[in-house]
């Protein structure tokens, strides 16, 4: 099912992978998104892997290494919003969207998304995600025994 994003004020970190996840992202004019992890000296896997699936390398490098707020107008420019609407009016400009796309015959929405999934080149987790270097996580586990 398509899952389409209304960012209102901005995507930060984790919320940029959140509002990537998404199939259409509906983009408030005074709304940003930043990849920030830069700055803290810290990984984006989950930044890195919607990044590799929505855009190509350079883009990617650009939002995460430089780490800064990135507007509207160049997150169109990018690729990577499907519209930019006034702050007031983008939860329903989201509302009419969904209205449109289930105006649609039944399952061919579901079935386009299954399609453009299918065609992601696929990536092992094991390989595409690092490996902790300390026993917290294996620690962690533990607990649940």
């Amino acid at each position: 099912m398509p899952v389409i994003a209304a960012l209102e004020k901005f995507a930060i970190n984790a919320g940029a992978s959140l509002a990537l996840a998404c199939d259409l992202i509906v983009c408030g004019e005074s709304a940003f998104f930043q990849i920030g992890e830069v700055h803290q000296g810290a990984g984006i896997p989950m930044n890195a892997a919607w990044l590799k699936v929505k855009t190509t390398e350079q883009v990617a490098a650009r939002l995460a290494l430089i780490g800064d707020r990135v507007p509207p107008a160049e997150l169109m420019d990018l690729g990577l919003i499907t519209e930019i609407q006034p702050d007031d009016v983008v939860t329903s400009r989201c509302q009419e969207l969904a209205a449109q796309m289930s105006q649609m015959p039944v399952g061919a929405t579901r079935k386009i998304k299954a399609s453009l999934i299918d065609q992601r080149q696929i990536v092992d987790p094991e390989q595409f995600f690092p490996q902790s270097s300390t026993n917290a996580l294996k620690g962690a586990s533990l607990l649940n025994k």
